[in-house]
């Protein structure tokens, strides 16, 4: 198959783990014999994080404007109109942007079916987008959902989302987003990473991740404080790239005088990230809204102990795998308490990780789940 993948962020960065997933998909796909292509932006690109990017074809194109998530690509139309007539399905990971209604402009004239894997950006939370996009949906978004020829979701909290939005149900395929589990059997040497910043004595405890709002790194910082009272031998710390919000945390830190307990990273990769976590005693992950549990699961492969709240679908994920520790959302004294218990017992904490990890490597392979891919886009081109 000849298979188009659109989003305009192609950058860990911008994008965070759907430019991620992205690139494990396309790169399997390639391994699997179909001509993969990505159609993206030169908005914050940056190719050189993305392991198997030389596996596939990565059409990048001039972006203008780009504010308030507004990104103007005058160069795809030409695009359109001389290429996308070379491929099979269009897969589309994002449901709201000006990419996608040229893509589906143009698709829907040229007769190429394409789908929605909407990663979350479906519902319209959150007040200062919720006009944006409800004037999308109306003039663009609308006629898209009806136009799709299937939907992916992640996890049965993304399945819910489109049968709100009036998605029928014979639409939707779950496919759970798999994971490169060759990429976490040959670990750095513990160690390292504690001993470059000088916390050879302290439990990490780890957040990682875009340094977003949605991402709830406040309540983490809150809870921490609690627990930084009760003991000397923890320290925080909060790995990933700045998206808006890291002014926020740092206030809050400062506010709180805690500033020599708090380490920000940047954001690594590789190696790096990896000694990073497997240093960590804990993840946290409290996020307001997470489609999915990625990066603790990334975590988990590492054998290191996570704890999710329970208010999205990375809770449901960690709970229906039994990979970690849920907790209420928003609930500074029982998160720090969840911290707490998993700091005094790292052997049962590990143990459960361990078989989280067991149950990951069994259900979520890249290998196993990239044929469900497959079916489904054989699906839209026969119908």
């Amino acid at each position: 198959m000849r298979i188009l993948h659109v989003f305009p962020f192609f950058s860990i960065e911008g994008g965070g783990g759907t430019t991620w997933l992205i690139d494990q998909i396309a790169s399997a796909q390639s391994k699997n014999g179909h001509d993969v292509s990505v159609l993206t932006t030169n908005f914050m690109f940056d190719d050189d994080n993305l392991n198997n990017s030389n596996l596939y074809n990565v059409i990048v194109q001039e972006s203008y404007f780009n504010f308030f998530g507004i990104h103007l690509s005058p160069y795809l139309i030409k695009f359109c109109r001389n290429n996308l007539g070379n491929y099979d399905i269009i897969h589309l990971h994002l449901f709201r942007s000006i990419q996608n209604v040229i893509v589906c402009l143009y698709a829907d004239k040229l007769k190429i079916p394409y789908l929605v894997d909407a990663h979350g950006s479906l519902p319209r939370h959150f007040k200062i987008k919720f006009l944006k996009k409800y004037l999308y949906d109306l003039l663009i978004g609308n006629y898209i959902l009806k136009k799709s020829k299937a939907f992916i979701a992640e996890n049965e909290l993304s399945y819910k989302e489109y049968i709100d939005f009036g998605v029928d149900d014979d639409k939707i395929a779950i496919i759970r987003p798999p994971f490169p589990i060759k990429d976490y059997e040959n670990l750095p040497k513990k160690g390292l990473f504690k001993s470059k910043y000088n916390l050879n004595k302290k439990h990490i405890i780890l957040f990682f991740g875009r340094i977003h709002y949605i991402k709830g790194i406040d309540f983490l910082v809150e809870s921490f404080n609690i627990i930084q009272k009760r003991r000397n031998d923890v320290h925080l710390v909060i790995m990933g790239g700045d998206d808006g919000y890291k002014a926020n945390i740092q206030a809050l830190i400062k506010n709180l005088n805690i500033q020599n307990k708090v380490l920000f990273t940047g954001y690594l990769s590789g190696d790096q990230k990896l000694s990073c976590i497997i240093d960590s005693s804990v993840v946290v992950q409290t996020s307001r809204y997470e489609q999915g549990a990625g990066a603790p699961f990334e975590a988990v492969l590492c054998h290191v102990p996570i704890i999710v709240s329970d208010n999205s679908g990375a809770g449901l994920d960690v709970k229906r795998l039994n990979a970690g520790y849920v907790v209420k959302f928003n609930d500074d004294e029982h998160l720090s308490k969840a911290i707490e218990y998993v700091l005094q017992n790292q052997d049962e904490a590990i143990d459960k990780t361990k078989a989280g990890a067991d149950r990951i490597k069994q259900d979520l392979s890249i290998e196993k789940n990239i044929l469900e891919y497959d079916n489904v886009y054989k699906a839209c081109i026969n119908e």
